[in-house]
């Protein structure tokens, strides 16, 4: 896991290439997503759709977030 998070976040191409494997990517994409930035998580989700997960697996209070409902 901390390899696959240091490629995501700091890897050039040849690293992706070299090091990651998209199916265990994508088997471990719902733990590794917590584990990157948002800004890496919504660069790699937006470029491979699947790997975002359906909208009933998503946390409503991401990264800290208060919902909407919380809100005063």
């Amino acid at each position: 896991m901390s390899l696959y998070r240091t490629v995501l976040a700091e890897g050039q191409h040849d690293d992706l290439c070299a090091y990651l494997h998209h199916e265990l990517l994508r088997a471990q994409w719902p733990v590794m997503r917590i584990l990157v930035s948002r800004a890496i998580r919504e660069v790699w989700e937006a470029r491979f759709p699947q790997l975002h997960p359906p909208a009933s697996e998503i946390s409503p209070h991401r990264d800290g977030e208060q919902g909407a409902c919380d809100r005063r």
